[in-house]
């Protein structure tokens, strides 16, 4: 009997393995409160958080590269056991017995998951080489293409594996809050820098234009006055009560207290400390002040000048003394300003001028002005010396502070050039360059321009003045034998009077022997037109009270200021 057949039998098994995800993000579970009760004020909830007041953080938008995912552990299997991947080969054989008490071999295929072309599974090898097949390809763009630069942010590893914000997290941020919430994203922390090298940079404050003001203005600068007590300092505001001093306009160096505020206009109105006239003006023309700095000086309505009509010689030394020793009998006149005539260091004449010419303020003359005006604390006007500054020379006005300083210099700014027949030529430019500015500086809260001799001729220079603020122009000046009789003191009175303030003309003594005999008779005039002194021929010094008072009387009785018609005429200072 043939022997039985034997029996076989095989079996299949089918093994899907689903990738293995790391760091997955659990979702957050849905909490539901429950309302224990109502009461008048609120709502009371069953088992409340309480709610901590966290910094708020805007992160930055995490990266998704086949570098990132390794280092997130992010569907990156090379982080399995190795015992793990033996286990998902493609084929694995299990033993089965078989109906004659033999083994069979159970052979079990896995396969790896098929999704459609939309959704594909991306393995972490196939990234990796897709991606850096595009690296290579754009290197290759960008060394062909070398205008397309990009520059790529640097990743922060403390910002690794955030997850991105959405536009609920955006709402939750206050707008107050948003950009410190943004930096905190960006990895930032209180207390340390922005960028590479941490460096703290203070952070500069945006300035408020003032109210009212034009855009093609320009705004006053503001020079806050050093005060002993910072506490006053930072007290001080632009409000009612405030106590101002007036840095620009017909009022210019006046101080008031505002009274209140044209919001409409914005402007400020300000009663004036001198005459109590209530005016309006613009915020950025005034500069709040400490009551202290008000009382002493709102009301200061005179100062003491002092005029020096000098014998010059041919000896600069000898030149300098003199005015150096006028100088400190003037303070102990109790002088706040002196003044000194025109080419007081050197004979006026052209063939002078390159001999006698110094640098300021390192020249001789200047150091023995600065040095007096020092030591007896009190303001000069150095009249006028050749300046020499590179290949040109100038016919320059200095004007020193009480504590030695050059606080201004001012340059002839209109040469003497004329001819009368018969009488006298004369040509300033053929040795000296003019100056190109106008020069104001304050005293005791006066305003004084100045100019020097021939500049008096032109009352648009001295009209400019005026719409400063001035109360006073000087004038270092040597009219000649011939100009003197005839005009020296009629221009003086005219710009007085055109301009209602104080006009000081300073001369040399008249010196008969000279190459250039000067007029002399150095002069005052007051807003009036009024001559307040003369000091005819010879060496002399005058001193004298100047009474702010009379400037202010007469531009307020007669008012030509205010009824310029600027309409139909004006005159403007083209360069500051």
């Amino acid at each position: 009997m043939a022997e039985e057949g034997k029996k076989i039998s095989f079996g299949f098994a089918k093994s899907i393995r689903k990738p293995v995800l790391k760091n997955v993000i659990p979702q957050e579970e849905k909490k539901v409160d429950y309302i224990e009760c109502l009461d008048e004020k609120g709502i009371k909830v069953i088992g409340e958080e309480e709610k901590k007041d966290e910094p708020l953080i805007i992160p930055l938008l995490g990266s998704k590269t086949w570098h990132d995912r390794i280092v997130n552990k992010i569907d990156a299997d090379i982080f399995l056991p190795k015992a793990d991947k033996e286990k998902v080969e493609d084929t694995s054989v299990n033993e089965s017995k078989l109906s004659n008490g033999k083994t069979s071999p159970i052979i079990s295929i896995k396969k790896e998951p098929v999704e459609d072309s939309e959704n594909k599974v991306v393995t972490l090898e196939e990234q990796a080489a897709k991606e850096i097949i595009e690296e290579l390809k754009s290197k290759n763009e960008h060394e062909t293409k070398t205008n397309d630069l990009t520059l790529p942010l640097v990743e922060d590893e403390s910002l690794r594996g955030k997850e991105q914000s959405t536009l609920e997290d955006y709402e939750k941020i206050p707008i107050d809050a948003f950009g410190v919430a943004m930096l905190r994203g960006m990895g930032w922390q209180p207390g340390k820098g922005i960028g590479r090298n941490e460096k703290l940079v203070a952070a500069v404050i945006p300035e408020l234009r003032p109210k009212g003001m034009g855009l093609g203005a320009d705004k006053v600068a503001l020079q806050k006055k050093n005060t002993d007590s910072k506490k006053e300092e930072e007290e001080l505001k632009i409000e009612k009560g405030t106590f101002v001093k007036i840095i620009a306009g017909k009022q210019s160096n006046n101080y008031g207290q505002i009274e209140g505020f044209d919001d409409d206009a914005g402007r400020l109105i300000i009663k004036l400390a001198l005459g109590g006239n209530i005016i309006s003006v613009n915020e950025f023309m005034v500069q709040p002040v400490t009551k202290s700095e008000y009382s002493k000086n709102s009301k200061v309505l005179t100062f003491r000048l002092a005029l020096v009509q000098l014998e010059v010689n041919e000896v600069k030394r000898k030149n300098v003394e003199r005015a150096v020793s006028y100088i400190s009998s003037a303070k102990e006149h109790n002088a706040d300003i002196i003044a000194l005539p025109e080419c007081f260091n050197s004979p006026y004449g052209i063939q002078y001028f390159p001999k006698y010419a110094e640098s300021i303020p390192d020249g001789e003359t200047s150091v023995a002005l600065s040095n007096a005006a020092k030591e007896n604390n009190i303001y000069v006007v150095g009249g006028t010396i050749p300046e020499i500054e590179g290949d040109k020379l100038y016919n320059t006005c200095t004007i020193w502070g009480p504590d030695g300083t050059l606080i201004a210099k001012h340059r002839k700014v209109h040469l003497f050039d004329i001819d009368i027949p018969n009488k006298i030529t004369f040509r300033e430019s053929d040795s000296l360059s003019p100056g190109n500015s106008l020069t104001t500086f304050d005293v005791k809260g006066c305003k004084i321009g100045i100019g020097i001799c021939y500049d008096i001729r032109f009352e648009e220079m001295a009209r400019i003045y005026r719409n400063k603020g001035c109360q006073m122009l000087i004038y270092p000046a040597a009219f000649n034998m011939t100009t003197g009789p005839l005009h020296w003191s009629l221009l003086q009175r005219s710009r007085a009077n055109d301009n209602q303030l104080y006009v000081a003309c300073i001369s040399p003594a008249r010196v008969p022997s000279a190459s250039y005999v000067a007029w002399g008779h150095t002069q005052l005039t007051n807003p009036w037109g009024k001559i307040l002194y003369d000091l005819e021929t010879q060496e002399n010094m005058a001193v004298t009270d100047i009474d702010l008072k009379v400037v202010e009387e007469v531009r307020a009785q007669i008012p030509t200021f205010s009824q310029r018609r600027t309409d139909l005429y004006d005159t403007v200072c083209k360069k500051e």
